[in-house]
């Protein structure tokens, strides 16, 4: 998949899981919802190419370490343990900082669960097991599906769009 349209999932991923769950519902004002709205997908925006970072780094084969379960453990401790140890003195920056960093956790694993729909798929408890890959058909073919981007650009528009509607009527 190319890298935009990893972040238009990635972005489609962060705003359907805020409609589908209660974590706007926290905030009174629409103020804090549209800024947690915003935290969380611009987090997804930011981490949803990470993933291929390897392929920027010579002395790791693309598609193993991350790709797998450990890399997303290692962005789900740094969320968890930001949430335990704010890092700001502002608590405005820490709230905003927070949910980035949930979107941040959403925009990686949702590279990687797209990836593992790959003819490659993905190695997720490499290196203990290398060649197993995860049991998925291929969806796409990188660089086969032109459609793609323009597909998810639309759906993550729409999504974005439904997400505001939801901070203004809730």
């Amino acid at each position: 998949m190319l890298a935009k349209t990893h972040s238009y999932f990635a972005m489609s991923s962060s705003s359907a899981l805020m409609l589908a769950t209660n974590i706007l519902d926290n905030e009174a004002d629409i103020t804090g919802k549209l800024l947690i709205a915003t935290s969380i997908t611009l987090g997804s925006y930011a981490c949803s190419n990470l993933p291929d970072i390897d392929k920027k780094i010579p002395i790791i084969k693309h598609r193993t370490w991350t790709h797998t379960i450990w890399s997303i453990l290692l962005i789900y401790a740094i969320t968890a343990y930001h949430y335990i140890n704010p890092i700001f003195l502002n608590p405005l920056n820490d709230f905003l900082l927070h949910y980035f960093l949930i979107g941040s956790l959403i925009g990686y694993v949702s590279h990687i669960a797209v990836d593992a729909f790959s003819p490659q798929s993905v190695p997720l408890i490499y290196p203990i097991l290398k060649n197993i890959r995860l049991p998925f058909p291929a969806l796409y073919t990188v660089g086969k599906m032109k459609s793609g981007t323009k597909i998810w650009k639309q759906i993550s528009i729409i999504l974005i769009i439904g997400g505001l509607i939801k901070c203004l009527i809730w």
